[in-house]
């Protein structure tokens, strides 16, 4: 759901905050190949290039960390319609390392991992787990937390 502050919402016509309601939950398509424009022949390999292809960009992370039901990203749109894909990183195009949440499978095959927290550092003798989290997301930040009883 798209939240709007009420001072915002007060100053708006209905019609404005309609469309912008629309706006917020209707897909939105980047390009089609229509009338094969694109030249995409399935019987020739394509590349799909740079270190957004694997990404499924949305809006909302940070601190708002949406889930969406469904994201394609560039390299899977292009492989549903191309029989031949090859993939090259390149160079990476943010400040921070990739999220890897998407790429890891806990031991019983679940996507994510578990974060686990100890009494004592990882070189004692006798360790006490503490509280085990699983997580689908790398991007992990963790403030104020306690320990349940």
């Amino acid at each position: 759901m798209f939240l709007m502050s009420a001072l915002v919402q007060s100053s708006m016509l209905q019609e404005d905050r309609d469309l912008i309601r629309r706006l917020a939950v209707e897909p939105i398509v980047l390009f089609e190949n229509d009338n094969n424009i694109l030249l995409l022949d399935k019987a020739k390999t394509v590349a799909v290039l740079g270190p957004n292809a694997q990404f499924a960009a949305y809006p909302g992370g940070s601190s708002a960390c949406l889930r969406l039901r469904y994201t394609v990203t560039p390299f899977e749109g292009t492989r549903e319609q191309c029989d031949k894909v090859r993939f090259c990183q390149r160079a990476y195009g943010h400040k921070d390392p990739p999220l890897l949440g998407a790429h890891l499978r806990t031991p019983d095959g679940r996507q994510g991992f578990y974060l686990r927290g100890y009494d004592k550092p990882p070189n004692s003798p006798e360790l006490e787990l503490l509280d085990s989290l699983h997580l689908t997301d790398s991007y992990v930040f963790i403030m104020d937390y306690e320990v349940p009883d």
